[in-house]
């Protein structure tokens, strides 16, 4: 795996793995891997000392969320050659302990707090990275296209990200990005429903008019991704897609559009990868 960002200290690697068995506690490899969702071989590598690279931010933040005696996202960071201070601290240990807490009993729960809890935790963990990463990784993706800036982070409302255009010969002049996670993206429908586009209030109060929104919902999950995209909305008038992403390759794997109302051509309109998924 290719990693894009930059380390400050070489990487240690026997300090790594000696930080890494800390995190593991007294599960297997293989359990801790699955409890991480990364893959055990990867795991396997880093504790034998066989890779040169260390992991890229994403993947210890994963390790981070499923790691035992205290072991913090900082600390695999300054172990791997990062400078922690460059990385925000996307979780709090009190939401941690909630989360292993829920995890530890969730065989004891029904089937729908199981399900709302794996959905909330898949939330949890797109966030922590992505709240901090998100503007920095569409500012390389959008950047191609002509007047687009990022919008006052008081006037975002409850998107993760939103950019705009004053280019009238654009296709849209207002972009808004949501996090999608099933549950999320059923309550985000609704609530973007009710949005008056027309009616935007910037910093200073003043009315902000966008005529021709597109709204995108992002995941890193595939399964997530092929179910998200079969759901129909015709009571919304403009598009709205569904971006897969490799936050580890800082890349779009693909975008698609999914059935609104929107009459015109989705194949015009600006997108983040070169061409949408069919």
């Amino acid at each position: 795996m290719k990693n894009s960002f930059q380390t400050k200290y070489p990487f240690d690697k026997k300090l790594f793995a000696n930080i890494l068995k800390k995190a593991i506690g007294l599960r297997t490899q293989r359990a801790f891997a699955e409890d991480c969702g990364i893959n055990y071989s990867y795991v396997s590598k880093l504790l034998n000392e066989k890779l040169d690279s260390p992991p890229v931010p994403r993947t210890l933040l994963k390790i981070s969320l499923a790691s035992e005696n205290n072991i913090t996202y900082h600390d695999l960071l300054g172990a791997a050659g990062y400078e922690p201070k460059n990385f925000p601290e996307d979780h709090s240990k009190q939401e941690l302990i909630d989360f292993k807490q829920l995890r530890d009993n969730i065989e004891l729960k029904s089937s729908i707090e199981r399900t709302h809890f794996y959905s909330q935790l898949a939330l949890y963990k797109f966030n922590a990275y992505a709240e901090s990463q998100c503007d920095k990784f569409l500012s390389a993706k959008i950047r191609s296209y002509k007047g687009f800036r990022v919008m006052d982070a008081n006037i975002k409302n409850m998107a993760l990200a939103t950019w705009y255009s004053n280019d009238s010969s654009s296709q849209i002049n207002l972009w808004q990005f949501f996090v999608a996670t099933e549950p999320m993206f059923l309550d985000r429908l609704g609530y973007i429903a009710t949005i008056n586009y027309q009616n935007f209030l910037d910093s200073r109060n003043q009315a902000l008019k966008f005529d021709k929104p597109k709204i995108s919902f992002m995941t890193t999950n595939l399964e997530q991704f092929n179910y998200l995209k079969s759901k129909v909305v015709p009571g919304i008038l403009y598009p709205i897609s569904i971006i897969l992403l490799d936050l580890d390759e800082n890349s779009v794997v693909k975008e698609t559009y999914i059935k609104t109302g929107y009459t015109g051509n989705v194949d015009d309109l600006p997108r983040l990868s070169k061409k949408a998924a069919k």
